[in-house]
């Protein structure tokens, strides 16, 4: 049986913090940011009313996350 992965919009605080922990990781693992003490990475970009970050899940455990920009 294949694992049932969750994907969901980043609302909540709990989850907007797992974004930005795993986009972190990922940036720090490609050098492309320097290293933090919150081992955190957002940017403007992630208020505006434009983007949506999106949070896959796998057994309930933060998977991969996607940022989103519409423009109209």
């Amino acid at each position: 049986m294949s694992p049932i992965i969750d994907c969901r919009l980043a609302q909540s605080a709990a989850d907007l913090d797992a974004v930005y922990q795993l986009r972190y990781e990922c940036y720090q693992r490609r050098g492309a940011i320097a290293a933090n003490e919150t081992q955190r990475f957002s940017d403007a970009y992630d208020a505006m009313p434009n983007h949506f970050s999106f949070l896959a899940r796998q057994d309930g455990e933060p998977l991969g996350a996607v940022r989103i920009s519409v423009v109209t």
